[in-house]
């Protein structure tokens, strides 16, 4: 099997994690290759800025998609690959206590979610006012949304680590104690991300754990969309031309005379037996008149 027919079927028989990494991947090695080849004939395209995130209102009007696009795409091999990894791990955790599909929609929803936060904290973070225009993108605020997901619903789940069994919580509280910590050092927008990343992960743990799926509606415009675009694979009805004109065959002979006869005659070894055995006067009233028949 070549290399693409094993990467096709590991997609087409992947859960929506695996999709999930083979769009990030996908979106970060294609783009990275094609620009790439682009620069060696002085043609150079900054693709990022047309997918990641702003942190001006104007511009997210302006590229109203890159609330959504900026989760799909990474600046670096390092930072793709740190992401996926957590992504793997996370996913796996996450899927022990809920769906596939709330999988996606805590993903792409978190990530929309951190955006705004994002926004926000640009627009009226006195730290922050004056800064100029950032921009954001990466994996990493979905990725938050998961774990403080599954965090908020099972805290205590045991975790195998290098350093031995750890509760969720403690990953859970080392990663939002170094995004708190750091949120003023450096990548401040990336930091903002997570915190509401880790935010919409325990709203939406909360609401379900109070019977409120504050997915559901993603879900289902997902599947009627998913309905809408999808193929018709019933076979169409063959069209049967008849000739009205063609005479009929004629009919073979029926058969059931043969079966029929077979039987009769088995019927009457069997009577014939009985005689032998027993004599004429060993036969039933109807065995008799079944013999008399028979011998017409």
């Amino acid at each position: 099997m070549s290399i693409v027919k094993d990467l096709k079927y590991q997609y087409k028989t992947g859960n929506i994690a695996l999709k999930i990494i083979f769009w990030n991947v996908f979106l970060y090695v294609i783009p990275e290759v094609v620009f790439a080849v682009l620069k060696l004939f002085a043609i150079n395209i900054p693709y990022l800025s047309y997918i990641s995130l702003s942190s001006s209102w104007q511009h997210l009007a302006s590229m109203p998609w890159t609330i959504v696009t900026y989760a799909f795409f990474h600046n670096g091999a390092m930072h793709l690959l740190f992401n996926m990894l957590m992504l793997h791990f996370v996913s796996n955790w996450f899927v022990s206590f809920f769906t596939q599909k709330q999988l996606f929609a805590v993903y792409v929803l978190g990530s929309i979610f951190s955006g705004f936060i994002y926004i926000l904290g640009y627009q009226y973070l006195p730290a922050l006012l004056g800064v100029g225009t950032t921009y954001l993108v990466g994996a990493s605020a979905g990725i938050m949304a998961l774990l403080f997901a599954v965090t908020t619903y099972q805290p205590y789940l045991e975790i195998k680590s290098i350093f031995g069994t750890v509760r969720l919580w403690h990953i859970a509280f080392v990663f939002i104690f170094l995004d708190l910590v750091q949120a003023t050092v450096s990548n401040t927008g990336g930091h903002l991300s997570h915190i509401g990343g880790a935010l919409f992960g325990f709203i939406f743990a909360k609401s379900l754990i109070n019977g409120t799926d504050i997915t559901s509606f993603f879900n289902k415009a997902i599947d009627k969309i998913v309905t809408l675009f999808k193929k018709d694979n019933a076979v169409p009805f063959k069209k049967v031309h008849v000739n009205y004109h063609k005479k009929a065959a004629p009919k073979s002979a029926p058969k059931t005379k043969i079966i029929i006869k077979n039987k009769e005659q088995q019927q009457i070894d069997e009577i014939l037996e009985k005689i032998s055995k027993s004599g004429y006067d060993s036969l039933t009233k109807e065995e008799k008149e079944f013999l008399f028949k028979a011998g017409k």
